[in-house]
């Protein structure tokens, strides 16, 4: 019950790997840092991009406006468009990415980030080993 009820934790391993437990739900809540700002985001290999919260993406220091969202997308509540943006840095553990494509949601359409493919594309390998989410960098 504790495990569940603190927060997420990225364990770094041997050359650039990164370990994350699974939560009692089966979710993988992974701690990402989003330009320097902690988050926790969902991973989700079936999100085409990395898709911030409104919520999320303010505290990330991202600004845009409701001219900026232009990108139709569908999600499990159905269609609805999201803001394109590119963060500056992303990073999970020791494994940093820059200049990661991302989608901000609209406010209210998402209770929670999701890391996908646009970061998840860019590393070596990721995959489930014993329990938890394995991350390994190029």
């Amino acid at each position: 019950v504790l495990a569940e009820l603190s927060p997420s934790e990225a364990r770094v391993g041997p050359a650039g790997t990164v370990a994350i437990r699974r939560r009692y739900g089966g979710e993988f809540i992974v701690p990402v840092r989003v330009n320097g700002r902690t988050l926790e985001m969902v991973f989700d290999t079936g999100a085409s991009s990395v898709v911030l919260t409104a919520e999320d993406a303010t505290a990330a220091g991202l600004s845009f406006g409701p001219d900026d969202y232009q990108v139709g997308v569908t999600t499990a509540n159905g269609a609805t468009t999201a803001a394109p943006v590119r963060l500056d840095r992303v990073e999970v553990g020791a494994i940093a990415l820059h200049g990661v494509r991302a989608l901000v949601a609209r406010p209210g359409v998402m209770r929670q980030s999701l890391l996908g493919m646009s970061f998840l594309e860019r590393l070596k390998s990721y995959g489930v080993e014993d329990g938890r989410l394995v991350l390994k960098s190029r």
